[in-house]
């Protein structure tokens, strides 16, 4: 009877064990202020051996790397989200067609234009990864960065300061 029973509680933690989710791919998102009106957003991704997080481009077949911004205010996104290394291109049967990914490691960036005072940006990083067997499900990474910058004053608003009224 208690070899069934240990029997039943090892299988049991197995399927536990066995059904936790995989998370090939951990991703960690930075906010700096590069200067009085300009920001960058990033994302630096590391991904497991065996595995492939793919890029921005859009093709018919993986879940491409995408930005949402849900919430923006005191700011601006300028253009869109870029990769400053090169992905790697291969075609893939399981598509049938060309592929983007990056393997091991994988930067995103995105600039953000600072319109001075407060600011707030939130949204989420979304991406598709896979090894040679099978691939996660399309995954979300939430982000949400605030602060307040000061922009320098024009030369028209120095000058309204340097008026005395009378």
């Amino acid at each position: 009877m208690r070899r069934i029973f240990a029997l039943l509680l090892t299988l049991c933690c197995m399927g536990v064990v066995c059904a936790q989710p995989m998370k090939p791919v951990k991703v960690t998102s930075s906010f700096k202020v590069t200067s009085k009106d300009e920001g960058v957003l990033t994302f630096v991704a590391t991904i497991d051996n065996g595995w492939h997080m793919y890029s921005t481009e859009d093709v018919d077949g993986p879940t491409p790397t995408t930005l949402t911004v849900e919430k923006i205010s005191g700011a601006q996104l300028e253009g869109g989200l870029t990769h400053p290394s090169a992905p790697i291109k291969k075609f893939e049967e399981m598509f049938g067609t060309d592929v983007y990914y990056f393997e091991k490691t994988a930067t995103f960036t995105q600039k953000v234009k600072l319109l001075g005072g407060k600011y707030v940006v939130e949204g989420y990083l979304r991406y598709g990864a896979c090894n040679d067997q099978n691939c996660t499900p399309p995954t979300s990474v939430e982000f949400k960065f605030n602060g307040e910058v000061t922009l320098p004053q024009t030369q028209d608003e120095a000058k309204k300061e340097e008026v005395p009224e009378s």
